[in-house]
């Protein structure tokens, strides 16, 4: 034997909304603890060229989600504005193609600093492919800022490209109970 119970809004003992639905099975949750928002996916609109042994912002231009318009296209900055853990995730399709070449290094940067970084290391051969970074870390939702950079061994003419969303993007979200 199953039961069922129908109701618009789900609270609790103190009366607080935590979720509802519109009849149609579409549910809104009411507390922000509950979403995994802000939540944003930037790409990389063109290829931009990397200077050797430069850090340099990577220039992720083109917004796919920014659930909370925390996310700067013109100064490439992730400001969240719920403080939580956030989960990052950085893709970046390269194209370091020099003999000279000794390597390079994704960057997460907190508030300027870095929090996160990922190095590959290459002889004399040319390297290009993607290179990927994930990381963890908390954000006070007011000041907090974010921001990708890379940095390159040797040579000139070395690129990131961009191919529409696909090669090139960096996303993140807010973490539920973390």
């Amino acid at each position: 034997m199953t039961s069922i119970i129908k109701v618009n809004t789900f609270q609790d003992a103190g009366g607080n909304a935590l979720f509802s639905s519109d009849g149609s099975g579409n549910v809104t949750l009411s507390s922000a603890d509950m979403k995994m928002t802000p939540a944003f996916r930037a790409s990389l609109s063109s290829t931009q060229s990397i200077s050797s042994d430069t850090d340099t912002l990577v220039q992720l231009d083109s917004e796919q989600i920014d659930t909370d318009s925390c996310y700067d296209t013109s100064t490439y900055k992730f400001t969240p504005n719920v403080s939580g853990k956030y989960y990052f995730y950085i893709q970046l399709f390269t194209d370091f193609t020099t003999t000279q070449f000794g390597g390079s290094t994704i960057y997460l940067r907190k508030n300027g600093s870095t929090v996160a970084r990922d190095d590959a290391n290459y002889g004399s051969s040319d390297y290009w492919g993607s290179r990927r970074l994930s990381f963890i870390v908390d954000a006070n939702g007011s000041t907090d800022y974010f921001q990708v950079y890379v940095r390159q061994g040797g040579g000139v003419g070395n690129q990131i490209y961009s191919n529409g969303t696909a090669w090139t993007y960096w996303q993140g979200y807010k973490l539920i109970g973390a």
